[in-house]
């Protein structure tokens, strides 16, 4: 279903999906720069972190039998994008191993759960691994 929508089709889906992401005060900070940003301590990356803020949509794939999950699209904050990765905040805590695709503007990228880490009420900060590699340009239309 997905592939099939336009560009603007994708951006007024995004925007009419509500974002149930509740940001703490002392996260605003880092959502509110862009451009490339350096490594954490202890932190090995092969590809650059590229931090951008942009609202999207969600959708659980495959969710682990132990753990059903209501389908759906769902809000979703984009924290920052790298070639094989992306950060997000969500409202909900995700497994690893969990299936979701991603929905931006310009382009939707199925990825699985390596990291979900609370954050605050209704704040998860999850960490996927891409299904394939995207190009930031892609990322940021």
């Amino acid at each position: 279903m997905l592939e099939t929508v336009d560009f603007d089709q994708r951006r007024q889906l995004i925007e009419q999906i509500p974002c149930r992401v509740q940001v703490p005060l002392d996260w605003e900070e880092e959502l509110e720069g862009e451009g490339y940003t350096t490594s954490y301590n202890n932190e090995f990356r092969a590809n650059f972190r590229y931090r951008a803020s942009r609202r999207a949509v969600l959708q659980i794939g495959e969710a682990l039998p132990a753990f059903p999950r209501e389908s759906g699209m769902f809000g979703a904050l984009v924290q920052d994008f790298s070639r094989r990765g992306m950060g997000l905040l969500y409202h909900e805590q995700l497994l690893p191993e969990e299936r979701v695709r991603v929905l931006l503007p310009s382009v939707s990228v199925d990825a699985t759960v390596v990291r979900c880490c609370y954050r605050g009420p209704d704040c998860y900060a999850l960490g996927l691994t891409l299904e394939s590699d995207c190009r930031l340009r892609e990322m940021l239309a």
